[in-house]
Order: C-alpha cells, then sequence, then structure tokens
C-alpha cells in the first residue's frame, strides 16, 4: 500500500521501492554540489581510459574477492543465507552470482 493506492505485481512493487528509496536517500533538489572543472590539474584528472575502466563491470575476480572478505556468520541480505553459504557454494552458483551482478550493473539507477 501507498496511502490508499495497492501496488500490485513484481515489477510495480520493484519499481514503487526503488523511488521511495531514491527519494529517502538522493540528494535533495537543489543540493547537487557542481565542481568546478579547473579543480584539478591536468596530471591530477582520471584518463578516459581509466574513467571507462572505473565504470566498467566487475569482473568475476572482484565479486568473489569481496564475497570471500565478508565476515563470518553474518548474512549478505534480506533472504537470511549466511555467507558461508555463498563461499563454500561457489563453484556452483557463481554463474548466477556473475549474472546478478551484470544485470543490476546495467540497471538505469547504477549508471
Amino acid at each position: 500500500m501507498d496511502g490508499d493506492q495497492v501496488i500490485e505485481g513484481e515489477d510495480n512493487l520493484l519499481n514503487h521501492a526503488t523511488a521511495y528509496y531514491k527519494e529517502l536517500f538522493g540528494p535533495a533538489e537543489g543540493n547537487a554540489f557542481p565542481l568546478d572543472p579547473n579543480l584539478w590539474n591536468e596530471g591530477e584528472r582520471a584518463s578516459d581510459e581509466d574513467n571507462d575502466f572505473l565504470r566498467g563491470p566487475f569482473s568475476e575476480a572482484e565479486i568473489k574477492k569481496a564475497m570471500f572478505m565478508m565476515e563470518k556468520n553474518k548474512v549478505a541480505g534480506p533472504n537470511n543465507i549466511p555467507i558461508e553459504f555463498y563461499q563454500s557454494c561457489w563453484l556452483i552458483i557463481k554463474n548466477d552470482i556473475l549474472e546478478f551482478f551484470l544485470e543490476n550493473f546495467t540497471q538505469e539507477f547504477w549508471m
């Protein structure tokens, strides 16, 4: 429910939740902080190549490293599955995890 409106369907619920949290945690209207493009000297700026790399999708190695650095006896999300599951089953589930990151990385709110 959103006030008197019933939100039905997985897509509608996801869109509503995304908009809600963007509004809740995103910058308030007019609070954008513009940076002077001349703030850094030429040698201090990231090159176009570096910028492309930083904006690129996560690699399998990066995802695995982050997964295996997570603290034991903790859950990785709202599904209450302990991180040890992901670590011990990595070879079985890694393709699903990689697909999840790829799909979510390409979503508009990540860009």
